[in-house]
């Protein structure tokens, strides 16, 4: 048994909680997204999270099991 979602949900989740009490740099935290592929069947377990930043600048970050 994988965990991604569980791990995903919780990183998105308090990422989000910490910024709004500390800096509140960050403009958007988006809620985990399934590894798909263009017709929209699933690819694997990965989950990947998009942050945006005040500046614009977004990142990705990946829960990938290994």
């Amino acid at each position: 048994m994988e965990y991604c979602d569980y791990i995903a949900h919780l990183i998105s989740k308090m990422l989000f909680a910490a910024d709004a009490v500390s800096d509140g740099l960050l403009v958007s935290v988006d809620s985990p997204r399934l590894d798909l592929d263009a017709d929209g069947v699933f690819q694997s377990t990965d989950k990947f999270i998009h942050v945006t930043d005040l500046k614009g600048n977004t990142y990705l970050i990946t829960v990938e099991a290994i």
